[in-house]
């Protein structure tokens, strides 16, 4: 099966990596972004359609921003469930 899926807005995507001043913010983004790249050459984990990656950066900035949201979870805390703090779009 041919592989012909693109991985769209690339140089946006850095563009907004350089911008992230924030140290532990932007090695969230650069793992996040690593993680996707490397799945994305064998047809068996790559998406199934062109995949935006300016919107995953985003949308992984948007969460890994609320460092209190983080730790909470890395402390065990269970927050599966949305509450009226994690707005969409806030």
């Amino acid at each position: 099966m041919a592989h012909n899926i693109a991985l769209l807005r690339q140089d946006e995507t850095f563009a907004r990596l350089r911008s992230t001043d924030d140290l532990a913010l932007n090695q969230f983004l650069n793992r996040a972004l690593f993680h996707v790249i490397k799945r994305f050459p064998d047809a068996d984990t790559a998406p199934i359609a062109d995949f935006d990656l300016l919107f995953f950066i985003e949308t992984m900035a948007e969460f890994f921003s609320n460092g209190d949201v983080l730790r909470r979870i890395l402390d065990g805390e269970d927050l599966r469930l949305m509450d009226e703090l994690d707005g969409i779009g806030s």
